[in-house]
C-alpha cells in the first residue's frame, strides 16, 4: 500500500495543479494557452486520482465483508492516514 505521506502529497499536488489551471483558464485569452491549461487540469485530476487508488482497491477487497467490520477497518485506515502532530 502507498505510504500515507506520499498519498497526501499526491492528493495536494493534484488539487493544486487542478485549481491553478482552472483559475488561469479564466484569465487566458488565447486558445493555445487554454488547450495547455485543459491538459494541465486533466493531469491534476489524474494525479489526485492516484492518491485514491489504494483506498479503492481496499474497498473492493472489503466488499464481501460485513458492513460493521468494513466500517471499522475503513475508520482505522483513515485514522492511520491523518497526520498527527508528534511535536
Amino acid at each position: 500500500m502507498i505510504n500515507s505521506a506520499i498519498q497526501l502529497d499526491f492528493m495536494i499536488l493534484g488539487y493544486t495543479i487542478n485549481t491553478g489551471a482552472i483559475m488561469l483558464l479564466a484569465l487566458t485569452g488565447r486558445w493555445e494557452a487554454a488547450a495547455v491549461l485543459l491538459v494541465a487540469e486533466q493531469a491534476g485530476c489524474a494525479t489526485s486520482f492516484l492518491s485514491n487508488v489504494s483506498m479503492a482497491l481496499l474497498e473492493m477487497m472489503l466488499w464481501r465483508i460485513g458492513i460493521g467490520i468494513q466500517e471499522s477497518i475503513m475508520k482505522a485506515l483513515i485514522v492511520a492516514l491523518v497526520p498527527t502532530d508528534a511535536g
